[in-house]
This record gives C-alpha cells, sequence and structure tokens, in this order.
C-alpha cells in the first residue's frame, strides 16, 4: 500500500492541471507495480476545477470505478474540496 499525504506533497490549497496530471501519474505507477494507493486529503482546504478534473475524472474516464474503488483510497477529504471532485467527475460524465 502507498500512501500519499496530498497536503505534505503539494500543500493545502491546490491548483493547476500540472499538479493534478503529476499525481495521477504517480497513482497509475504505484498501481501498476501492484499496490493499492491511499491519497490523504488531511489538511487539504481546496481544489481546483482543474486539479479535481485531471486527477479523479480522467482516472474515472480511462479506467472505472470499480477500478478505482479497487485500487484508489480516498481519506480525510473536507466538505468542499470533496464537491469539487465530484463536480469534476459529474462533467467529466456528461461529457463522455
Amino acid at each position: 500500500m502507498t500512501f500519499i499525504s496530498i497536503a505534505n506533497e503539494i500543500g493545502i490549497d491546490i491548483s493547476s492541471r500540472a499538479r493534478g496530471a503529476e499525481l495521477r501519474a504517480k497513482v497509475e505507477q504505484q498501481i501498476r507495480a501492484g499496490n493499492k494507493v491511499v491519497l490523504d486529503f488531511v489538511g487539504v482546504r481546496t481544489i481546483s476545477d482543474s486539479f479535481a478534473d485531471e486527477l479523479f475524472g480522467v482516472l474515472l474516464e480511462d479506467y472505472s470505478d470499480i477500478w478505482f474503488r479497487e485500487n484508489v483510497e480516498v481519506r480525510n477529504i473536507a466538505q468542499f474540496p470533496r464537491k469539487t471532485i465530484l463536480g469534476a467527475i459529474e462533467q467529466r460524465k456528461l461529457v463522455a
């Protein structure tokens, strides 16, 4: 299992599609290596729509929600970042 502290690795107010792509690549690499990934959002206050889309939206589009649930665990996420992530996933489903 690979534990990633988002606040320690990226920060507490996260923006940028590029940061989302970097983290997504790291998540995919760990899963290909056979590790389940835990994304711990403790302390994270905000995330941008573009970050959420690039990380979560792309993973769910490229793989599946079942694959995501089997390989990625999201912990300690505050209400605002949670809403941003859910919104990004919904938007991606609408355009797919």
